[in-house]
């Protein structure tokens, strides 16, 4: 897990000419992109957040599974605060609030949604990754300068 997070942070190597909200846009297109290709690593994810849902067990790893996952949401955050300096972004928003908002979409909702697509599907008429994509979407839509 703590590989497949440090995969992801290697994504958010974003070009440096990209405004705040263009990074952002770019790093959500990432994550929708995730969404299906990395369903085994969502399953264990899931699981391992569900078994250890008070506290996890203080063991090495798990500090640095930590670490990674935290270090994802500090980097949402950086862009978002990119976006408020450049103007690409409402200024009058939390960037740590909103940055570990997108983080924990595709933590918590993509994942479990990913898990459990198919029943989702038939006992709700939808597909689940359209409705993770029109949420993080939205977010965008709310965090965007006019």
């Amino acid at each position: 897990m703590t590989e497949y997070l440090n995969g992801a942070i290697s994504t958010f190597q974003i070009d440096e000419n990209l405004t705040g909200f263009g990074a952002l846009s770019s790093l959500v297109i990432g994550m929708k992109d995730d969404y299906m290709k990395n369903l085994s690593m969502k399953n264990l994810v899931a699981n391992f957040d569900f078994f250890y849902e008070n506290e996890y067990p203080d063991l090495p790893i798990v500090n640095k599974f930590e670490q990674a996952a935290q270090e994802i949401n500090n980097k949402f955050e950086d862009i978002i605060q990119k976006g408020i300096d450049d103007k690409s972004i409402k200024e009058d928003i939390n960037p740590r609030l909103y940055g570990c908002l997108i983080g924990n979409m595709g933590a918590t909702f993509g994942n479990r949604t990913a898990l459990r697509r198919a029943i989702l599907t038939r006992n709700q008429k939808i597909d689940p990754f359209e409705e993770f994509c029109l949420a993080l979407d939205l977010i965008l839509n709310a965090l965007v300068n006019n």
